[in-house]
């Protein structure tokens, strides 16, 4: 989570898109950027994605943003792979 939030994030309007093979959802980039400042120096940071937003966890607290439109804002892709499925051997 740290490495995204430092390299993907440009602008406080603009909106951080994750497209997987059945969602897409987009996260205002202004409460991301205010993240990035604790991602620093939390190192318990994780994150997930899906069809409702992007869900973060540390180990004293836990954010949950939802997907958000706004037409007018610029967009940067993140485009998640496609899941592969386990096989025991």
């Amino acid at each position: 989570m740290p490495s995204l939030l430092s390299s993907a994030l440009t602008r406080r309007q603009d909106i951080l898109v994750f497209a997987g093979e059945d969602f897409t959802v987009g996260i205002p980039m202004a409460p991301l950027l205010d993240l990035s400042k604790i991602a620093r120096v939390r190192a318990d940071l994780a994150g997930f994605v899906d069809r409702h937003g992007l869900h973060l966890r540390w180990k004293t607290g836990a954010l949950n943003l939802r997907s958000q439109v706004n037409e007018k804002a610029s967009r940067i892709f993140v485009h998640l792979p496609t899941r592969v499925p386990a096989v025991a051997a």
